[in-house]
């Protein structure tokens, strides 16, 4: 009976550790937006963010950003609509470049970004860009 109770325990350990050292991957959410005019935001899909680090990333991985037509973004709580980072402007393409959250985000919570044309564009032609964000 002790013997069993130990292979048990030892599987159980086994599987614990196991599991601590598989990688926790962050949920990512794609867009692709098309904004005619400066009115006006899109959010993405939310995700939860699956581990401490206050970071989220952002890549840009195509459309026509640029100095005239820039594309703005926020993280969201979803749950509460709350601001979680600063407003971020993008006048190009960025392959997964990090930004700090504002607040303090957790594993718990969902969030979602929100974007649009910010109105410093100077082009009237439509912003259309695609990426994925990971919380």
């Amino acid at each position: 009976m002790i013997r069993k109770k130990m292979i048990v325990m030892a599987c159980t350990l086994a599987t614990c550790a196991m599991m601590s050292s598989m990688p926790v991957l962050a949920d990512t959410a794609s867009y692709n937006w098309k904004f005619n005019s400066t009115v006006g935001t899109l959010p993405t899909g939310s995700g939860y963010k699956n581990d401490s680090e206050q970071n989220y990333y952002i890549t840009i991985s195509s459309g026509n950003v640029s100095s005239s037509n820039i594309f703005g973004t926020r993280i969201r709580r979803a749950a509460d609509d709350a601001l979680m980072s600063k407003y971020v402007l993008h006048r190009g393409l960025k392959m997964s470049e990090p930004y700090a959250y504002s607040a303090k985000a957790n594993t718990t919570s969902r969030y979602y970004m929100k974007g649009k044309k910010d109105s410093a564009s100077s082009t009237t032609s439509p912003l259309n860009v695609a990426g994925k964000v990971t919380y």
